[in-house]
């Protein structure tokens, strides 16, 4: 990369801002006091300190940190350091060097799966998420690169890993993927690694799943609902429903969040930030029910041992601890009570929007009750009141009740 001729400035705050990003490339401004410190600017207008000295025969950019983070006065007191470390004869990037070679793609796994997610709401990853990761990890990534060095690990690697895992699912192929991705993105963050190899790879082609709960199937998950012989996994699977949100969010539903008098489900964490969503009337009575058992369900209390103090969660765990966690087993009772080997907890999601669309609700209305992100109906979302969007909710739930009901009896708590 050709590098233009040197710029000498006496660096002080406004000066760094108002110095102008090059066409293209990069250009280094150096400063008149402290020798070899230089702030380089690219043609993205990013600003980064560095002190470039002539090290062992070659010369070497030695990064500082990234302006404004690091002020005129630390950039300096940090090139004085490093320009008396050089004046021993030491090469302060041979440690940098060493350091990411040593990085391995096992330890940025755990520093991965710990952080918060890349998005706006940087929000905690869950526990099931973390499960998932690990069974990726520990199947398709440990046997073959928990210690390589990141760095190590070339594209053909990753793309021949990649297309041998497609040829049989693509699915899980693109998951792996995606979890490279993120270890690589987190050493990049770091700045432990300068390359993420699996950027550039194409993800296989995916068929998006389209299972609903149909008019005819209803009639039999409503029968196989009510033969559910626990009150609290029913009551899971049909908040799931009746609210459309994502599993992790209904286990986790809070009794702090709802306001049943104006019927709103207020959650802080979602996939996709805050989220305010309208309650129908057949939810209300669920959560009404449930109010009966919160005395019963949480945990023991320390004053006395024969009364139970109320759980924070709707769906409390065993003995009042946390929340229920994914019933499985259950629903897959339920399933073949109902003869419906082929749907997934995440289908009852998908089957309240489409049973909104069949009854007439716009797209922007289905986004904004299911909390969507898509960036091109985002803003439209953002525009649809909640007043629309319950009587859409309203609507779309009493279709599926007489559906539900023209072969059973109502579900009655047990």
């Amino acid at each position: 990369m050709q590098r233009r001729t040197p710029r000498t400035l006496n660096f002080t705050k406004a000066g760094i801002d108002n110095l102008p990003p090059p066409e293209s490339g990069r250009e280094y401004h150096y400063d008149v006091k402290i020798p070899g410190l230089s702030v380089c600017v690219t043609a993205a207008g990013r600003k980064t300190f560095y002190v470039v000295r002539r090290v062992g025969g070659k010369v070497e950019y030695i990064r500082i940190g990234g302006w404004p983070d690091f002020s005129v006065e630390n950039a300096r007191k940090q090139a004085e350091q490093i320009n008396g470390t050089v004046a021993k004869g030491i090469n302060p990037n041979d440690a940098r060097r060493a350091a990411r070679k040593a990085v391995t793609l096992g330890s940025v796994f755990e520093d991965y799966i710990e952080r918060p997610t890349r998005t706006k709401a940087k929000r905690p990853k869950g526990a099931r998420t973390k499960h998932e990761y690990r069974l990726l990890y520990n199947q398709h990534l440990k046997p073959i690169w928990e210690e390589r060095a990141l760095e190590s690990i070339e594209r053909r690697e990753i793309e021949a890993l990649h297309n041998r895992i497609g040829a049989d699912t693509p699915y899980a192929a693109n998951r792996v993927l995606a979890l490279i991705n993120g270890i690589y993105n987190t050493a990049l963050d770091d700045e432990t690694i300068k390359v993420n190899p699996a950027a550039r790879i194409m993800p296989f082609e995916e068929k998006s799943r389209a299972r609903r709960l149909e008019t005819d199937e209803m009639p039999k998950f409503w029968a196989a609902l009510e033969a559910e012989p626990s009150a609290k996994v029913r009551d899971f699977i049909l908040l799931a429903l009746l609210t459309g949100q994502r599993r992790s969010n209904v286990l986790a539903m809070k009794w702090v969040d709802l306001n049943l008098n104006r019927k709103v489900w207020n959650m802080p964490h979602t996939k996709t930030g805050a989220l305010e969503v309208p309650l129908s009337e057949a939810a209300v009575v669920i959560l009404n029910r449930r109010i009966l058992d919160r005395d019963t369900s949480g945990p023991a209390d320390p004053l006395n041992t024969a009364h139970r103090l109320p759980s924070e969660y709707v769906l409390p765990g065993r003995h009042g601890r946390g929340h229920l966690r994914d019933p499985n087993n259950a629903w897959k009772e339920v399933k073949a009570r109902a003869g419906l080997k082929d749907l997934r907890i995440h289908d009852l999601r998908r089957s309240l929007g489409s049973w909104q669309t069949d009854t007439g609700a716009s797209r922007a209305i289905v986004g904004r009750l299911l909390g969507h992100s898509r960036e091109e109906t985002t803003a439209i979302y953002g525009r649809v009141g909640m007043q629309p969007v319950r009587e859409s909710l309203e609507i779309a739930t009493a279709a599926m009740m007489a559906a539900a009901k023209s072969g059973t009896r109502e579900i009655k708590n047990t």
